[in-house]
């Protein structure tokens, strides 16, 4: 993977407004990484990608909509598109409705290239291969709006004396730090193909949500306020689904499936606020029971072998 950096820390799907927010919701690709489709993906190859990162910001001032190019230095991040990417841009949708962030592994957030913008916001994309890439570039700059404030109010009489009275408002202009962060899928068709790949905002807007972005080594779970929740899925190394378990409110729930290796089911357990209740199958790698267990509030009530 030549060209491609490893970094420490992680840009990837984050958004933020002017106003720093809670981050609560988590949400995680349930989808294995396909290292070496990756590592394919991101071979060389002679097509180039280069565009402008910039943004816009609609300000209440007389109608304007000052344009802001990214400043010089501003990472621009390229991943080849692969099952596990095209999951996490749809949970990225989820979460701009509701704040939160979407949180990539480790391994997957690794397999990708990385340039910077010049004073202009220009970028470039050298030795690219023919397929779908996605780009992403987090804009900082310094907005601009007017608001108002109270500063004084005005009384009423009437015939009887003192009938009431109305606040006076004063405008003002403010500045504010805000970032915007530019997406965009592009499609190399053949080699040597020069690739425009402008980024910029497709609404017009100036308020976000934040959108969010980690990553992580291992825990495969969603969470919300902290706590597991939703599907949640472990791999082996060669791909196969291990566990597949559901979680509510910070505890297991429901069914959960274990797997051999082979993608056989091992065991079938269900679950209810945390605690194992009810029966538990233990199964051969060719799909016959060879186990029962029932289980009351996480105890072991009876056993039968098969």
């Amino acid at each position: 993977m030549k060209n491609i950096k490893i970094i420490a820390y992680c840009l990837i799907f984050v958004s933020f407004t002017n106003k720093i927010v809670a981050q609560s919701l988590e949400l995680y690709p349930q989808v294995w990484f396909n290292e070496q489709d990756a590592k394919d993906k991101l071979a060389i190859g002679t097509a180039t990608i280069s565009g402008t990162a910039f943004t816009r910001e609609v300000s209440r001032i007389q109608g304007q909509s000052q344009k802001h190019k990214a400043k010089a230095n501003t990472k621009v991040l390229l991943f080849p598109m692969t099952e596990y990417i095209d999951e996490a841009t749809k949970l990225q949708k989820i979460v701009a409705e509701q704040g939160g962030r979407v949180v990539m592994s480790e391994k997957a957030f690794s397999y990708r290239l990385e340039t910077i913008t010049d004073a202009n916001g220009n970028f470039v994309f050298h030795k690219m291969k023919p397929g779908t890439y996605y780009l992403q570039c987090n804009v900082e700059f310094v907005g601009h709006d007017v608001a108002q404030k109270q500063v004084g109010r005005t009384d009423y009489y009437n015939g009887y004396g003192y009938s009431g009275s109305s606040a006076i408002y004063q405008a003002y202009n403010y500045s504010y730090d805000a970032n915007h962060l530019l997406t965009k899928f592009v499609e190399v068709k053949k080699e040597g193909e020069l690739i425009d790949a402008d980024l910029k905002p497709n609404l017009w807007f100036k308020n976000y949500k934040i959108i969010g972005a980690t990553f992580s080594s291992g825990d495969k779970c969603g969470r919300l306020d902290g706590n597991p929740f939703g599907k949640c899925t472990e791999y082996y190394e060669n791909g196969q689904a291990r566990i597949v378990a559901k979680w509510k409110k910070g505890a297991q729930e429901g069914e959960t499936i274990e797997y051999y290796p082979n993608g056989a089911v091992q065991v079938k357990s269900n679950w209810k606020n945390g605690q194992k209740n009810g029966t538990a199958s233990f199964y051969s790698k060719d799909n016959s029971v060879i186990k029962t267990e029932i289980y009351k509030n996480d105890i072991l009530v009876s056993t039968k072998n098969k």
